[in-house]
């Protein structure tokens, strides 16, 4: 009994083996696409406008634009900080409020 049971976790273990051989094969062929210069950089719709980095919890402000959410949030803290009223940094259009909502569609 514990043989056939040994044979059975054997026969497992080499099917799980080869399939992890055949993903790491996938991910070095994947790795070795992107050249000498690393991988592609991320489509501009993806960044944010202020930090130029890949949105992690991007939100639509009033204008309709994209932005980080710890990056409108800390723009629109230093207007205020200076007496300014907040506005879109994309269009300096004034904006009735802070509202904004995520983004769902950009979201990394």
């Amino acid at each position: 009994e514990w043989a056939q049971e040994s044979e059975t976790v054997m026969k497992g273990w080499a099917k799980w083996q080869k399939k992890c051989e055949g993903e790491i094969s996938d991910i070095r062929q994947f790795i070795n696409s992107f050249g000498a210069d690393g991988p592609p950089s991320p489509p501009s719709i993806l960044c944010c406008p202020i930090t130029f980095q890949l949105m992690k919890d991007p939100v639509v402000i009033e204008s309709g634009h994209t932005y980080e959410r710890s990056a409108i949030v800390q723009h629109w803290a230093t207007q205020e900080a200076n007496g300014l009223q907040v506005t879109c940094p994309n269009t300096n259009q004034q904006l009735p409020n802070k509202h904004f909502i995520p983004s769902l569609f950009v979201r990394a």
